[in-house]
């Protein structure tokens, strides 16, 4: 089963309850508090313990990053969780051992995550809202942020992921908790460590942060220089009102395709930083932009000595401080709720109590958790007369080190050495005690487990239990025959009611199923002729049909299938309303990827991206379909339209290669986020690629010959690329129509280009031209023998004809277009202009102004008064 929580939904992780948060921001539903990332969810999760407001997140992985490889890399990562910065490193792996049961329910969390939540705004928040933030808190957080950095590269460590998403500023947040940094990162799971095993897929580059040079990611030392230091200096700088203004729509300073070039909002930037850390700022900056590889930038070292004095020793100071939160003079606000917890469990309510209060009168900053904690004690808090019992303390230690649960034992000895009455002898005695502990921890780490030790000391109690022997009765065959002639008897006297009573429950199970048998024989007729009618094209009589099945029985089949009509016949405000009106009354499951993709459907074809998006996520996480394909190209697609390309490229890099299908899939997507940012030639690198994986789908026709055209519009491009570009686009449609040599649409766009060419050649005086248009024409009369009969094809065909010098021919399907689209400005203008070709300026002149009367182009309209204009002022009307 797919997993989809809901708020207050309970859920067991290693032996404790949590229960699912409702998201802060989402107001009027009930949604849980997750964030989305590249890799999937992380979602809050809460214990569910009185006087415990613990959160801790818990990390769903995407099929493509879901395995037991995620085992490896937590133990592996996990003494990295002491670094500043790193504290998610601290993470536990959801495995089957453990939870069986659990992942029998839910397969998706096998090899999720569980690890601390980290509370405030991401840097993309502080971006996308705009935040103001004084020039002190500028320099505070970029400095901070460069002191992780550098702490991680003095290591030789690098996060090789860094974008704004997976930037925490807990600096920000009201909330904070022990032990957490002011600047945390997340999303760890593929940093880089001299000894740790390359990730099998690395993430190509966050747009706006990653350097043009990287296309299939990095993952090195060095991998975190460019990305840090364009971070580093959006933070530097956002105190800037202007810099915030000017910044790009999504959730970063640079839009993708102004990387390493000299534009306007880099120069700002380059001024702010400059302005803020010196003018030594603005020459690192330089490096970094004008770099050809990693190597070449700064080191976070060199940035690190940039900021001022001041600054880096309060950022050393709150470093120090944070790393000391769980040190070894104090215990944590955590730590004592955990204490608290455990005498509760061992029945020790008065000391639970004491430590409850304790909490209340010297944890004050943690206003949530004492909040909490006064709701559920009886009474508000006073000095008590009531003294902490130094003997409760080691029983419960005492209990915890026979169970081998050294860290419980631990804590429980520290919490007494740090008792108010203990005599300092004893504490040195204490000390020594849990010493000696530390070490037989390390020595026997791992080797029992607390379930064995449980069993171990089950039997150990029975062992010891005194047997009290049981007198019986002997058991012979005379003891046993009474019993059986007392049934016997009661069978016989009572067969008649007995069968009376079968007879009747049978008779009503029978009359009950037949029922139930003819009603849905009928829906399943009703539905088949639906179907039928629907198959056949006659969309009004199956309307009929699948709404009369839908009055006899609500099923979901019936809404999917009255959908699919709706779209089909462009009706998709009602389609949107079905859908819609079903998922509310759970006619329709959120686990559901076809029901989900045709609701996102309803919305994405009028455009209304952000409800189809809504749709689009949810079948996104359900279980994977035959769907699936098509839901990620119209989400991502989606994400496109509204310029969320960072979302975008999350998804795109979260499709499973596994076949060829996916791979095309794959590039064609990396090609459109390329070509939004008019990064053409890495466009046309990924079109052709999918092409070649699957050339007969015409989305991958139409964007490779469509980025052919715009590189060869470009005025940049020479003439000798151009003519390059048509010769390697032909070759490679010509290819593909091999394969496939009846795709009209292929025929059309090969016959487009072969034209495109021949005016090339044309211009350039060059005799291979009308071998071209013949090309064109050969393609587009083909494409018509198929049956295909659309406007742009006649026109086309057309212009051809009459650059082979047919005029005849061109003037004949002309005629059809004009005839069969007689309200097309478009025909007529094309016309009109073939007209002024052919020097018939009164015909040229009737055309253009018929196209003028129509009005309905305005491009059209100004260039047809132009013309007529020029002919007048020409005399050659």
């Amino acid at each position: 089963m797919s997993f989809h929580p809901e708020v207050g939904d309970e859920i067991k992780l290693f032996s404790t309850s949590y229960s699912f948060t409702k998201h802060p921001a989402v107001v009027g539903i009930d949604m849980p508090y997750g964030q989305e990332g590249r890799q999937g969810t992380v979602y809050q999760l809460k214990t569910t313990k009185a006087g415990r407001k613990d959160f801790v997140a818990l990390k769903v992985f995407r099929d493509r990053f879901r395995g037991p490889n995620q085992v490896g890399v937590a133990q592996d990562i996990k003494p990295y969780a002491e670094l500043p910065g790193l504290r998610v490193c601290a993470r536990k792996v959801v495995e089957i051992k453990e939870h069986e049961h659990l992942l029998s329910t839910y397969e998706d969390l096998q090899y999720s995550l569980m690890m601390p939540w980290i509370e405030g705004p991401t840097w993309a928040d502080i971006i996308v809202d705009e935040k103001k933030i004084t020039s002190d808190e500028s320099l505070y957080i970029a400095c901070m942020f460069t002191y992780v950095l550098r702490e991680l590269e003095q290591r030789e460590l690098a996060h090789c992921d860094l974008s704004s998403s997976n930037i925490i500023l807990p600096f920000f947040s009201t909330e904070r908790r022990d032990g957490v940094g002011n600047i945390e990162f997340v999303d760890v799971e593929e940093m880089y460590a001299p000894h740790l095993t390359k990730p099998k897929s690395l993430p190509g580059g966050s747009f706006g942060y990653a350097p043009y040079y990287i296309k299939e990611g990095k993952w090195c030392k060095e991998a975190d220089r460019f990305s840090g230091a364009v971070l580093l200096a959006e933070m530097v700088s956002w105190h800037s009102d202007e810099v915030r203004k000017n910044k790009a729509d999504d959730a970063s300073y640079f839009k993708p395709d102004e990387i390493g070039q000299n534009n306007d909002r880099f120069k700002l930037l380059l001024k702010t930083i400059s302005g803020t850390l010196g003018p030594e700022s603005k020459n690192l900056f330089k490096k970094v932009w004008k770099s050809k590889r990693l190597e070449d930038c700064p080191t976070f070292k060199e940035w690190y000595d940039l900021f001022p004095e001041n600054v880096r020793n309060r950022v050393e100071e709150d470093v120090t401080r944070i790393q000391g939160e769980k040190g070894d003079n104090e215990l944590s606000v955590q730590d004592h709720l955990d204490i608290a917890a455990k005498f509760e469990g061992l029945g020790q309510k008065d000391a639970a109590e004491l430590e409850y209060r304790y909490v209340v009168h010297h944890f004050q900053e943690h206003k949530s958790i004492v909040k909490e904690i006064e709701m559920f004690l009886d009474q508000p808090y006073e000095e008590s007369n009531r003294l902490f019992i130094v003997q409760d303390y080691l029983e419960a230690a005492a209990h915890f080190e026979k169970l081998y649960d050294y860290d419980q034992a631990l804590l429980f000895y520290k919490r007494a050495s740090m008792l108010p009455s203990i005599e300092p002898a004893f504490k040195t005695e204490l000390q020594f005690i849990m010493s000696e502990l530390a070490e037989k921890r390390d020595e026997e780490s791992g080797q029992k487990s607390t379930t064995e030790t449980f069993q171990e000391l089950l039997k150990e109690d029975e062992e010891k239990r005194p047997v009290t022997p049981i007198q019986t009765r002997p058991f012979t065959q005379e003891a046993k025959k009474p019993a059986k002639q007392k049934v016997g008897t009661f069978v016989k006297k009572r067969w008649i009611m007995i069968s009376v009573v079968t007879l009747v429950i049978v008779t009503i199970g029978v009359t009950v199923w037949a029922f139930r048998y003819s009603a849905n024989e009928k829906w399943e007729t009703t539905l088949a002729h639906g179907t039928e009618a629907y198959e056949k094209g006659d969309y009004l009589q199956a309307e009929e049909y699948f709404k009369s099945a839908m009055e006899q029985k609500k099923e979901p089949e019936v809404y999917l299938k009255l959908g699919q009509l709706y779209l089909a016949t462009g009706e998709n405000d009602k389609a949107s309303t079905l859908f819609d009106e079903a998922f509310q009354q759970k006619e329709l499951s959120k686990s559901s990827q076809k029901a989900n993709y045709l609701a996102g459907q309803s919305y994405y074809r009028e455009k209304t991206y952000a409800k189809a998006i809504t749709y689009f996520e949810q079948g996104y996480e359900a279980k994977k379909s035959s769907y699936y394909n098509r839901l990620v190209h119209d989400l991502v697609e989606s994400y496109i339209a509204i310029g969320k390309l960072n979302k975008a490229n999350y998804i795109v890099e979260d499709i499973p290669q596994d076949d060829a299908e996916s791979q095309a899939l794959y590039q064609y997507l990396k090609g459109e986020l390329f070509s939004i940012v008019e990064r053409y030639d890495e466009a046309l690198t990924y079109y052709k690629k999918a092409v070649e994986l699957e050339g007969t789908r015409d989305r991958h026709v139409e964007a490779l010959s469509d980025t052919y055209a715009l590189i060869n519009e470009m005025p940049s491009t020479t003439n000798e690329q151009k003519r390059a570009n048509y010769e390697e686009g032909i070759s490679i449609l010509a290819v593909v129509l091999k394969e496939e040599p009846k795709n009209e649409q292929l025929l059309a766009r090969l016959g487009r280009m072969h034209y495109d060419f021949g005016q090339l050649l044309t211009e350039l005086n060059d005799n291979g031209a009308t071998a071209q248009y013949r090309k064109a024409l050969d393609d587009y009369k083909t494409a018509l023998g198929l049956g295909v009969k659309s406007e742009n094809l006649l026109i086309n065909t057309a212009l051809a004809s009459n650059k082979v010098g047919d005029k005849k021919a061109a003037e004949a399907y002309f005629k059809t277009a004009r005839e069969d689209y007689p309200n097309s400005s478009n025909t007529l203008f094309v016309y009109a202009k073939f007209k002024l070709g052919e020097k018939q300026y009164k015909e040229a002149e009737t055309y253009f102004n018929q196209v003028i009367e129509m009005n309905d182009n305005e491009e059209y309209v100004q260039s047809s008064k132009d013309a007529v204009q020029k002919m007048k002022e020409g005399n050659l009307l």
